[in-house]
């Protein structure tokens, strides 16, 4: 197989954290290096950073295709009836979707639907990418946004968006503080008032007075 790349994204398990030929797992034997060497056990050897870009295994030849029974992205079992397991005529057939993830140098599933996009509002309909997700958005890409939720978006505010095959749409967005009146107590003496700040998870609009 070619060799393994090093991950940029040491936080979360990437490539290195799940080295299927690191020495600390049950793997004894392995040939690895330009040429045979003359330890085979790779907890005794002594490797290089090369030895490690360098091991001669097998790998699954990717798009791998799958065939059988489970259940859809929506949660219902296939292929469809109470007999799902064993109806083998009617398996489902395809391709098993994975995308690349090039800071961990891993694949990764389920990417495309479900992953939180950290971004920034730069319109009320658009939106800066702050990271990379692989198969989904890319750092600094300048995003169309669907709030579909109705609450408003103002340049700046920080947004948790997702995406579908087509649209990425606003799942939550900057909390902004907001300091209300909760009581006012009048007397010949003295003016008493009460207030309270709430957070609220949109923007709020301009401040509206008008004589009572």
């Amino acid at each position: 197989m070619p060799h393994m790349e090093q991950p940029t994204n040491l936080n979360d398990t990437n490539a290195t954290s799940l080295n299927p030929f690191d020495t600390n797992n049950k793997s004894a034997l392995m040939s690895f290096g330009p040429s045979v060497p003359d330890d085979l056990c790779i907890r005794t050897a002594t490797l290089t950073s090369e030895d490690y870009d360098d091991f001669r295994a097998l790998a699954l030849r990717a798009p791998l295709m799958l065939a059988g029974f489970g259940i859809t992205t929506s949660g219902t079992p296939t292929p469809s009836g109470a007999d799902y397991k064993r109806n083998v005529p009617y398996y489902k057939v395809g391709p098993l979707n994975v995308r690349w993830d090039d800071a961990r140098k891993t694949w990764e599933a389920g990417q495309s639907g479900g992953t939180l996009i950290k971004a920034t509002a730069v319109s009320s309909s658009g939106a800066k990418v702050e990271a990379n997700y692989a198969g989904v958005a890319n750092s600094g890409d300048i995003v169309p946004v669907d709030s579909w939720l109705g609450g408003p978006m103002c340049s700046g505010n920080k947004l948790l968006l997702t995406k579908d095959d087509t649209k990425y749409y606003v799942v939550n967005i900057q909390y902004s503080a907001l300091r209300v009146l909760t009581e006012l107590d009048c007397d010949t003496e003295q003016t008493t008032k009460c207030s309270r700040v709430i957070y609220l998870p949109s923007a709020y609009g301009n401040e509206e007075c008008s004589e009572l």
